[in-house]
């Protein structure tokens, strides 16, 4: 990401007028956010969202655990390599920081996001969880999917 695009781009929590911005930009992220937003209002996690003048380019959940879980982590194709998903989890691990460590889980079939990760410094705890979900699709259909994670932690307080 240019510097310039870099400065523009804003990392918040979910509001109502970001629920608003999500719903229009994606069908996938219209149909998660009232469950984002029930989430955050029962004080179970964070939604942070990444904006560039008002528009939503990802985001990314962070569950509020004795050991903090970043889950949900979502950039468009067509924003992906710009920084976008980075800017989120350093976001996720300021806001996780007194807790000194955070998980996530990566799906097997995504070796990006696990490059992604590695680089950030998240490293394999050899646990994997295989998970079956409903969601919807770039289209607005409703699907499922079966998916095997493994997860990945990260130690806050290295420098």
């Amino acid at each position: 990401m240019s510097a310039e695009g870099a400065d523009r781009l804003r990392i918040v929590p979910l509001d109502d007028a970001g629920a608003q911005l999500l719903a229009a930009a994606s069908p996938t992220w219209a149909a998660a956010v009232p469950a984002w937003q029930e989430s955050m209002r029962a004080g179970r996690s964070t939604v942070l969202v990444a904006l560039r003048e008002n528009t939503p380019l990802g985001v990314a959940q962070l569950i509020h655990r004795a050991i903090p879980e970043v889950c949900n982590v979502g950039v468009p194709e067509e924003h992906r390599g710009l920084g976008i998903g980075t800017a989120l989890m350093r976001e996720a691990e300021r806001r996780a920081r007194p807790a000194r460590r955070l998980r996530l889980g990566v799906g097997m079939d995504n070796p990006r996001a696990r490059r992604l990760y590695e680089r950030l410094g998240y490293r394999l705890l050899g646990e994997q969880v295989t998970t079956t979900y409903e969601f919807v699709d770039a289209e607005g259909v409703r699907r499922s999917a079966t998916e095997t994670d493994e997860t990945m932690e990260k130690d806050l307080t290295a420098r």
